[in-house]
């Protein structure tokens, strides 16, 4: 992920020490995400936004078709433990200590990743490149 922003000219550019001390985090925002992604290169048509319930009533205003859904929860040990990756599996990271305030940023990233718009992502892209060169890899 880190990676990620050093392609953008973001975090990262300096010492791990430094990097970890200025990650930007990107709020639980459907504008701040849906900006975060168009400008690492999915096409600007997608967008996130808010879900105020998972009842029936609720999820019939969500615009469609819904790709993914990102959850704001507090995880631990058991979560992260109970997380695997498999080479055909979904693309996946785990977020680390060294990864502080990057959960917004593994949330889109991971949301695109996993889904149609990664197959419409411009080969050139910072996403398209970053996504080859991590796929496959443990988390």
């Amino acid at each position: 992920i880190r990676q990620l922003y050093n392609m953008k000219g973001g975090a990262g550019e300096g010492s791990d020490q430094e990097s970890r001390q200025r990650w930007p985090a990107l709020e639980s925002n459907p504008e701040i995400l849906t900006n975060f992604l168009i400008g690492v290169g999915v096409p600007p048509t997608y967008s996130f936004v808010d879900v105020y319930g998972l009842d029936e009533d609720m999820l019939a205003m969500v615009p469609q078709p819904a790709f993914a859904l990102v959850l704001l929860f507090p995880g631990g040990e058991r979560e992260a433990s109970a997380a695997t990756t498999k080479e055909a599996g979904p693309w996946f990271v785990r977020q680390t200590e060294g990864l502080g305030n990057a959960c917004g940023t593994i949330a889109a990233v991971h949301a695109a990743a996993n889904s149609p718009i990664a197959a419409q992502l411009d080969p050139a892209s910072p996403l398209a490149a970053f996504l080859e060169r991590t796929r496959g890899l443990g988390a």
